[in-house]
């Protein structure tokens, strides 16, 4: 729905808000699941899915970075507030490096993203200014080719008036004969 919704003109100066609370929104859901079930439940790695749907996202750095510890906050926050005393530290340090692994692994690949899509812009970029470049020359040659056409033709033209000039200066009348 927010897809849909973010080719909306209206839409589209929240889209990235709008993105960001819906992952908080998701987030806290499977983040109080995970309170009330224990934090030892596989649940946990439903907020990969949320992670790993960062990537989709056409942003940079900070954004994803942001949303993930905001999003993983909601998962680790409860743990050392409540269950600090009674921690199975095995459990919850195999939970946490997988999901900072993904959170890793997202705001990477979306810095590295971010990179490709603006290098891929200026070459776009370059080559609509390359081609409108091309077409103003290839124009400026059709026009230069027009004038030669008519220069040739004023010189073909004054050739013939030369010619016919020079026949003129030659043939002198003496009397009724015409002197070659």
């Amino acid at each position: 729905i927010l897809y849909l919704l973010s080719y909306l003109k209206r839409v589209q100066p929240v889209s990235t808000i709008l993105t960001i609370l819906l992952m908080a929104i998701v987030g806290s859901g499977i983040a109080y699941m995970i309170r009330v079930i224990g934090y030892e439940s596989p649940y946990y790695a439903g907020l990969n899915l949320i992670y790993l749907s960062l990537m989709l996202t056409p942003w940079g750095f900070r954004r994803p970075l942001f949303t993930c510890s905001m999003v993983y906050s909601f998962y680790l926050v409860p743990i050392l507030l409540f269950d600090i005393n009674n921690i199975n530290l095995d459990a919850f340090s195999n939970n946490n490096m997988f999901q900072l692994e993904t959170i890793v692994i997202v705001v990477v690949v979306n810095y590295f993203q971010a990179g490709r899509r603006k290098s891929e812009i200026i070459n776009r970029l370059t080559i609509a200014k390359q081609a409108k470049e091309l077409e103003d020359l290839e124009a400026k040659s059709l026009d230069l080719e027009k004038k030669l056409r008519e220069r040739e033709k004023e010189i073909a033209d004054l050739r013939k008036q030369l010619g016919a000039l020079g026949e003129d200066i030659k043939v002198r009348r003496e009397g009724d004969k015409i002197v070659l």
